[in-house]
C-alpha cells in the first residue's frame, strides 16, 4: 500500500524514483495475480512513461491495459482508460482522435455522480488543455474545475495551472506560495 501510494497518488518522489516504484508496483502485481492492483498503477505508470519520453514503451503497454478492462462497467476504469488513450493521442499530434475520446469520456465521468472519475476527466481536460497550449480546451468544465481544485487544500498545484491557463497569473502565484 505504501509504495502504491507513493507511486500513484502521493507523488512524493522525483520523476524517475516514482517510475521505478510504479515498475515494482507492478511487477508485484503480475508476480502476485493482482489484475485490481494493475488497473490501479497502469494508468500513472503509463503517463509517468510519457512525460519521461518512454512513449513507445506506453502505446505498447496499451493494449495490455485495454485487455485488462474488458467489458468493465466501472466509470474510474473507463474513464481513466479513456484520459490515457486521449494523452497518447495529444502526443502524436491526433487531436481530433483525443477531442473523440474526450467526448466519450464526458459522460461516463459524470454518469453517477461519482467524483472520482469526475475529477479524472476534469483534470485530464486541464492537462490536454496546458499540453496543447488552448485554454479553450477547457470551455464550460474550467469552471466546475475551478471550484473543485480551489476548495481541495491538496490540489492547489492544479488550481494554480487552471488560474495561469485562464490569465490570472498574479492569483496562481499566490496560489502556489499559500
Amino acid at each position: 500500500y505504501v509504495l502504491q501510494f507513493a507511486a500513484t497518488v502521493g507523488l512524493l518522489v522525483p520523476e524517475r524514483e516514482r517510475l521505478s516504484l510504479l515498475e515494482e508496483s507492478l511487477a508485484l502485481a503480475r508476480a502476485l495475480q493482482q489484475p485490481l492492483v494493475l488497473l490501479q498503477v497502469l494508468p500513472p505508470y503509463l503517463t509517468q512513461l510519457i512525460a519521461l519520453g518512454g512513449r513507445a514503451r506506453a502505446e505498447a503497454l496499451l493494449a495490455e491495459y485495454s485487455e485488462l478492462i474488458g467489458e468493465s462497467r466501472q466509470p474510474g476504469v473507463r474513464v481513466r482508460f479513456l484520459a490515457v488513450s486521449a494523452l497518447l493521442a495529444t502526443v502524436r499530434g491526433e487531436h481530433e482522435t483525443a477531442d473523440r475520446l474526450h467526448v466519450e469520456a464526458h459522460p461516463i465521468a459524470h454518469a453517477d455522480g461519482l467524483l472520482g472519475p469526475q475529477f479524472v476527466w476534469l483534470t485530464h481536460r486541464l492537462s490536454v488543455a496546458e499540453l496543447r497550449e488552448d485554454p479553450s480546451l477547457m470551455g464550460a468544465d474550467g469552471a466546475v474545475l475551478a471550484v473543485r481544485l480551489g476548495t481541495t487544500p491538496s490540489t492547489g498545484q492544479y488550481y494554480a495551472w487552471y488560474l495561469t491557463a485562464t490569465g490570472r497569473v498574479d492569483e496562481a502565484r499566490a496560489q502556489l506560495y499559500a
